[in-house]
């Protein structure tokens, strides 16, 4: 019975006479899992195939003139090819533009991880950190070379605080990734657009960027000013070929990379500049001879210095810890019959609440076979913060 199949009219029919029919399934196919290049690929095997049945004789179901035979299976063909070939494209498309929103969503959700990695970092952390994220990003962007410069101060940098070069394995070890363009970030303002800078354009004066450009066997990089509340804090530099930094997909990425980097670095900035100021303030306090102690104006110790923590033992008065609050200390000691603690948290209530301006306490102790004379001085504190 499987011998007499072909044999019978509706299926000789079918495969014989009229192939489109069975070809119709495979270009669909093609044309969803190849695209375009499937699509043509199978119309072209297609043509062949029905352009063999035309010069062997084998006519369509119904019997037109050899003519008229030839025109339709064109025009049959022509159909077909165009409505393949606009699916594959359609779908090549939809493809495409998936493709492009999950590498979107990659590169925001790589942001993402940005921020959230340094929004508790301390600023002692961040330079290593820059670092491991500066590869991250370049290696994501598919570029040769990312860096970052910071001005200080109103003065740039040298060399890049922080810089990042692909390497091959297969290939020679890179040079040391060394960017300095003195002559390049000197052009640029807050107020501009990514600046694309070519080596071989650079004049004679920028002699130091064409140096570093061509050790880093760099020929075009894109600089990228990063604006702060107060002003230019810094650029971010990206190589690549120079074909590849005119892409505005990429330059939109480096832009929003910039955006995060400036309040990085802006951070970073302030907390060292705090960070110095304190250190310069616990210096100068612990340089000082007489004992002090600063609290703000909820009584909370700040600060104090060693010398305060010895005269406060000897003198019979409150040894606190900083964070503390100082009057709660002195009222639990004046509870105990220390009558020094008692007139320090008076002073120093009325120093707080601005009923005196400032109060000196003499007092005596007797330490073994002498006497000792103390003088406490509560004063306020000057400038937008209570305290004393």
């Amino acid at each position: 019975y499987a011998g007499k199949l072909p044999a019978m009219p509706a299926v000789h029919a079918i495969f014989i006479q009229t192939p489109g029919v069975v070809q119709l399934p495979f270009v669909l196919w093609a044309a969803v899992r190849f695209g375009v290049a499937g699509t043509g690929l199978t119309m072209l095997l297609v043509t062949m195939i029905n352009s063999w049945q035309l010069v062997h004789g084998v006519r369509p179901i119904l019997p037109l003139p050899p003519l008229a035979t030839v025109t339709a299976m064109t025009l049959s063909l022509s159909v077909a090819a165009v409505t393949m070939l606009s699916l594959s494209t359609l779908i090549d498309e939809r493809r495409h533009s998936q493709n492009m929103l999950g590498e979107r969503l990659r590169f925001e959700e790589l942001l993402s991880g940005l921020s959230r990695a340094f929004a508790q970092l301390p600023s002692n952390r961040m330079e290593h950190a820059l670092d491991s994220w500066l590869a991250r990003i370049g290696s994501f962007l598919d570029v040769e070379c990312l860096c970052v410069l910071i001005v200080s101060n109103g003065v740039w940098g040298r060399p890049a605080a922080h810089c990042w070069r692909r390497s091959d394995r297969h290939s020679a070890p890179l040079p040391k990734c060394d960017l300095d363009l003195p002559w390049s970030v000197a052009q640029i303002s807050a107020l501009q657009s990514p600046t694309l800078i070519r080596a071989r354009d650079l004049p004679e004066e920028a002699k130091v960027d064409r140096g570093s450009l061509d050790g880093l066997s760099l020929t075009t990089v894109l600089i990228n000013p990063l604006a702060g509340s107060d002003g230019l804090i810094g650029a971010l530099v990206c190589g690549a070929a120079e074909r590849e930094l005119m892409k505005s997909e990429l330059r939109a990425s480096l832009r929003l990379v910039g955006n995060v980097l400036s309040g990085i670095l802006e951070r970073k900035a302030a907390e060292d500049s705090l960070r110095t100021s304190e250190l310069m303030k616990t210096s100068i306090l612990q340089s000082l001879t007489a004992g002090v102690v600063v609290v703000d104006g909820d009584s909370i110790v700040v600060a104090q210095n060693q010398t305060w923590q010895q005269l406060a033992r000897a003198a019979g008065c409150v040894d606190i810890a900083a964070g503390s609050s100082f009057l709660d200390a002195l009222a639990s000691a004046a509870s105990s019959g220390n009558r020094l603690a008692a007139r320090i948290a008076d002073a120093l209530s009325a120093v707080l609440t601005g009923v005196q301006p400032r109060i000196v306490l003499e007092h005596t102790s007797e330490t073994g076979a002498e006497t000792r004379w103390w003088s406490v001085q509560v004063v306020p504190l000057t400038g937008p913060r209570s305290g004393a």
